[in-house]
Order: structure tokens, then sequence, then C-alpha cells
């Protein structure tokens, strides 16, 4: 079930990358069709010229951000993913595996506060600042424990894990935003 849900997430952070491909591939094979030159009866056929292409250009494609499906998909794999590996380091300093160890519990916590931003910054194809959703992603995570410290049921601390990608993510986009708009401005 996971494999399938990685391969979506991959999948939806290239999709802009292979259209920009195809707009580079389309441009440098271009070439306009070469006019009839058959001269009329008992008249000497002109020399035919060479097929005009034009003068090669770049593409002129604006950039812009990925789906919003992208940045939330890699979040939840990257917050997923780092906090399991996170909290399989800590159960590996742990002699006896059947306590939970305060090793387990803060790799645990440590890999989602980095996993969300770094899904999020990579799922929106690197476009907004790592270093501001990582120091978002800290602080609601912290705020998200301080929730989940209130509630027994452990229905608060997914309330914070929500907030804390739907921020993510929302200040990922936010910077992407204007830094896109800055090259805009600057593109002459």
């Amino acid at each position: 079930m996971r494999i399938p849900a990685l391969l979506l997430a991959l999948a939806c952070a290239c999709a802009p990358h292979f259209a920009l491909a195809q707009a580079y591939k389309a441009s440098v094979l271009y070439s306009e069709p070469a006019e009839s030159t058959a001269a009329p009866a008992g008249i000497s056929a002109p020399e035919p010229e060479p097929p005009r292409t034009p003068a090669f250009h770049a593409p002129s494609v604006r950039r812009s951000q990925p789906i919003i499906l992208a940045p939330i998909l890699g979040s939840l794999a990257g917050g997923i993913g780092l906090a399991y590996a996170g909290l399989a380091l800590g159960y590996a300093g742990n002699p006896n595996t059947q306590d939970i160890s305060v090793g387990a519990i803060a790799g645990f916590v440590l890999g989602e506060m980095i996993g969300v931003p770094l899904g999020a910054h990579l799922g929106n194809g690197r476009r907004g600042n790592f270093a501001g959703d990582l120091g978002i992603s800290v602080l609601t995570g912290l705020a998200g424990i301080g929730l989940g410290s209130l509630d027994s049921g452990g229905g608060a601390y997914l309330l914070g894990a929500a907030g804390q990608i739907a921020l993510t993510i929302a200040n990922e986009r936010a910077t992407a935003r204007r830094r896109l708009a800055r090259e805009a401005a600057a593109a002459p």
C-alpha cells in the first residue's frame, strides 16, 4: 500500500518537468515545411532553397508550482518515513524492546518534524524555502505535542500533526509564489 502512494507522489512531483522537456524538444525539432518548387513546363526550375528553420530560442515556459496534491503527498510520505526511521534508530540503542524508550520517542518526533518540511519542499518542486518550512514545522510540531499532552486519547496530537502539515505546506507555497513573482518581474 505504501509503494503506490510513493509512486503517485513521485509522478506528481515530476509532471511539470516532463512538460518542460516536451516544450524544449518541440522547439529544437521545429522546422517549416518547404514550399513546392515545381516549375511550369519548358522553364528550368530554380535552385531549391534549403529548408528554413527559425533561430533557436529556449521555450518561454512560465515556471509555476505543481498542483497542491504533490506537496501534501510529499509531506505525508516524508513525515511518516522519517518518523519511523527515527523510531527504529531510537529502538536500536534499547536492549529491552518491550519498553518504549525516550530515544525511540525522540527519534519519532524529530523524524516527523524534519520529514514533513522536507517532503513538502520536494513535493513543491523545491520552489519554496526549506529552512523556513523547517522552522514552521518545529514550532507547530512542539505546539502539537503540547496539545497532545492535554488529551489522553491522542486526538489532539493528530489535530496538531494536521495543523503542522497544513501550515508547513502553506508556508512553502507562499514562499514559492513570492519567489516566482520576483523571477517573473526580473525576466526581460
